[in-house]
């Protein structure tokens, strides 16, 4: 739980280059962390030690996903989409309301049955075809938790199949 809030709170601080050739080999296998005190998730700062990364809110909920070999994890609209064996299963958003927390990527036909074991769950008043997890709720970090479950058990309730990309014709 500590590894989870570090990780909401904190700046990944790596070393980079001649800088970190000059560090002794078990420092060079160490990730140092800096927490970002009374300041909003993502901030980050200079320090000495290096560059700074951004580090995603939420990475730790697709971190156990991370060992499967079809795992995939791309960019969307600003936030992070999970996928495995090709289909779209999550969705990580770390904007503003309402888009800030997790959707669980769903076809219409399983809404009934999610929201009957989630009651957390609602469907985004954006995308209405997918159901919304805000971070504001109660429960957000169990429900989350309990969603990538669904989502590494494949339960067929979850995920969607991306529509292939249209082909652009040539101008004639």
């Amino acid at each position: 739980m500590l590894k989870k809030r570090r990780l909401l709170l904190g700046i990944l601080v790596q070393p980079r280059g001649a800088e970190f050739r000059k560090l002794p080999v078990e420092d060079r296998l160490q990730t140092h962390w800096a927490c970002a005190d009374n300041q909003d998730f993502g901030v980050m700062r200079e320090l000495s030690t290096g560059r700074t990364r951004k580090v995603h809110p939420y990475q730790w909920l697709w971190e156990p996903l991370e060992e499967d070999p079809t795992f995939l994890l791309r960019p969307m609209f600003g936030g992070k989409s999970v996928y495995l064996d090709g289909k779209l299963m999550l969705y990580f958003t770390a904007g503003e309301e309402p888009w800030r927390g997790v959707l669980a990527c769903t076809d219409r036909v399983h809404h009934a049955s999610l929201l009957a074991e989630f009651p957390e769950l609602a469907p985004h008043p954006v995308l209405p075809k997918w159901l919304y997890l805000p971070e504001s709720a109660d429960s957000f970090e169990s429900t989350a938790a309990r969603l990538v479950a669904l989502a590494r058990r494949r339960d067929p309730r979850l995920g969607v199949s991306p529509q292939p990309k249209k082909r652009k014709r040539p101008k004639a």
